[in-house]
């Protein structure tokens, strides 16, 4: 259901929401590029509106010819991405449920919960094994581990938003209220390593 209530949105909230994000976006990466702490919020609205009116010029090479028209949902502590398939002459929607939690060390820990074509559920480790196949195949910081029998990807966003004179500690990843909460805090290189 969250799939056609996303598909519904009309052109205009998209476009709002789009540049919301990117605004929101440009803001945190500047906060984030500065010494202190920082938080950014990005709503499903605001993501889906990027994702409809977006990603097909920004990354449409990245997603496979198959995969169309991706969408989120964000309820508490939960985030479901849904995208329109064609496999073997079939359309249908894929969704997947995911956990998003921080590491101590600072590392995104996303947690697949669980995957559906339609109803019908889809064994989990195997679409976790074609995802790390493909962030392999892009170059992606994601390092694939399990716990409980649910794959977890890990992300390190240090390595990719950090220089030699910062070091990003990302404290805080909150799914409720339909919104992504971000909160964490840029420190100089010398004191993140004492």
């Amino acid at each position: 259901p969250f799939y056609e209530q996303a598909l519904a949105i009309e052109p205009q909230t998209l476009e709002s929401g789009s540049r919301e994000l990117e605004s929101r976006a440009t803001a945190l990466y500047n906060d984030a590029r500065r010494p202190g702490a920082w938080q950014a919020a990005f709503t499903a609205e605001q993501i889906n509106g990027w994702l409809a009116t977006q990603l097909d010029d920004v990354y449409a090479e990245a997603l496979p010819d198959e995969i169309a028209d991706p969408r989120v949902a964000i309820g508490d502590g939960a985030l479901t991405l849904g995208f329109r398939t064609r496999r073997g002459g079939v359309d249908t929607v894929v969704s997947a449920d995911a956990a998003v939690s921080i590491t101590e060390s600072g590392v995104v820990a996303i947690r697949l919960l669980g995957v559906r074509a339609g109803a019908l559920p889809i064994p989990v480790m195997q679409v976790a094994d074609e995802l790390a196949k493909a962030c392999q195949e892009l170059a992606l910081p994601v390092r694939w581990t399990q716990h409980g029998g649910k794959p977890i990807a890990l992300v390190d966003l240090n390595g990719n938003l950090a220089s030699d004179d910062r070091r990003i500690v990302l404290r805080s990843a909150e799914l409720h209220d339909n919104t992504l909460f971000l909160s964490g805090h840029t420190a100089a290189q010398e004191a993140a390593t004492d």
